[in-house]
């Protein structure tokens, strides 16, 4: 089964220029009454896209996990490692500018 990168974005079968106007061309009175006609069964909420079923398994007994999106930068995460030793052993003491450290 294949399908058109329209039908997966818009999750229906797109109509061309040409198509939209030779309806109205020619059924100029069928579009507004069909709509009336069957409002229960058209709805203008959006429904999930029947093409794509997403489904992910998880082993038995297990949680997905919370984490953060993004993980810290690598060379942050150096340097705090080298802060931290630096004041774990006393070579290095906590400046009073500490608290605005996080606006640079």
């Amino acid at each position: 089964m294949e399908f058109a990168p329209f039908n997966l974005l818009f999750c229906r079968q797109i109509r061309g220029p040409l198509n939209v106007v030779n309806d109205q061309w020619l059924n100029d009175e069928d579009t507004p009454l069909t709509v009336t006609k069957f409002n229960d069964i058209v709805s203008d909420a959006p429904k999930l896209c029947p093409y794509i079923k997403h489904d992910i398994q998880l082993m038995p007994d297990t949680s997905p996990m919370l984490q953060p999106a993004y993980r810290l930068d690598p060379k942050k995460e150096i340097m705090h490692a080298k802060v931290d030793y630096l004041l774990q052993h006393g070579s290095a003491a906590p400046s009073i500018l500490h608290g605005f450290l996080h606006l640079y």
